[in-house]
């Protein structure tokens, strides 16, 4: 695509993990001319004003790009105060054409929050993964209010890290939803360490109908080996709390993790079928760069 686009003589910009993990490698290409490395959003409008007005662009923070046959790395762009940023122009987008087998149409996604202060071992992190950051609750239900009324959505999918890392910031987001008597269906990813029964029945209580877990691994060798950091009875009790409360639980397993063997693998899958989730997806694990 940067081929075809720098051919009709467009400037062409890469962004995404990659960019992150290996910048210089990206700009080895003859069709790339800009990598963004961190949050994008205040860089792209300080990129095209500088093109546009012949400005210099050695001072924008999350800039790489090529000079005099070097390549240059601007510092990384971290938005720490993610509240300013201003929705997404969903108006631009064919928003009847998204579909997802797990949602119900008409729907779109979100985040509420950036970042995540777990360090598990198969997870890749970019320059800025590390920092969590939350959006004001009244902010966030704001958006999804503008979903529901403006464009009609009827389901969310949160794809935070951890969306109710800091439960009291869930907690608001819940009972503003709950204030404002707004009705859509939503659901996001978590950690079975991160909720409990209060929080869960106040979140289905606010529409939540599912939550997605990174279970990863039914042994807790592999567990540990991965500094998850939780276990598997609190994996338990969690999954059963949530069946009883009503939520369905949706479960990510990883297989194949570093020093694995048929017994370890076989303990996961015993371990799915103890838990019973409503939905589970198994994943291959790959040694992504800059991950342990």
């Amino acid at each position: 695509c940067s081929r075809f686009a720098k051919e009709s003589g467009a400037k062409t910009l890469i962004g995404g993990p990659q960019t992150s993990t290996l910048p210089r490698e990206v700009l080895t290409f003859d069709s790339v001319d800009f990598i963004s490395i961190g949050d994008a959003e205040e860089m792209m409008p300080e990129l095209v004003d500088a093109l546009e007005n012949n400005k210099p662009i050695d001072t924008i923070l999350g800039l790489g790009y090529k000079k005099n046959g070097g390549i240059i790395m601007n510092p990384p762009a971290i938005v720490k105060d993610i509240n300013k940023l201003p929705f997404p122009a969903r108006h631009l987008l064919p928003m009847d054409k998204y579909d997802c087998i797990i949602a119900e149409k008409p729907f779109t996604t979100m985040i509420a929050t950036r970042g995540c202060p777990f360090k598990c071992g198969f997870c890749f992190r970019g320059v800025n993964d590390g920092i969590f950051r939350t959006r004001d609750p009244v902010n966030v239900v704001d958006e999804m209010e503008e979903c529901v009324k403006k464009y009609g959505v009827k389901y969310i999918m949160f794809y935070d890290e951890t969306l109710t890392l800091r439960k009291e910031n869930t907690r608001e987001i819940c009972n503003e939803i709950i204030r404002r008597g707004l009705k859509v269906r939503w659901e996001s990813p978590t950690r079975a360490d991160c909720v409990d029964e209060e929080l869960l029945r106040l979140m289905k209580q606010a529409g939540c109908v599912r939550l997605r877990f990174g279970v990863e691994s039914g042994n807790e060798r592999i567990l540990k080996l991965m500094d998850k950091r939780t276990s598997l009875d609190k994996v338990r009790e969690t999954f059963k709390t949530a069946k009883k409360i009503g939520i369905e639980r949706f479960a990510y397993f990883v297989i194949g993790y570093f020093s694995e063997d048929e017994k370890t693998i076989r303990d996961t899958i015993n371990f799915a079928k103890e838990i019973n989730p409503d939905w589970a997806m198994f994943l291959v694990a790959t040694p992504l760069p800059n991950t342990p």
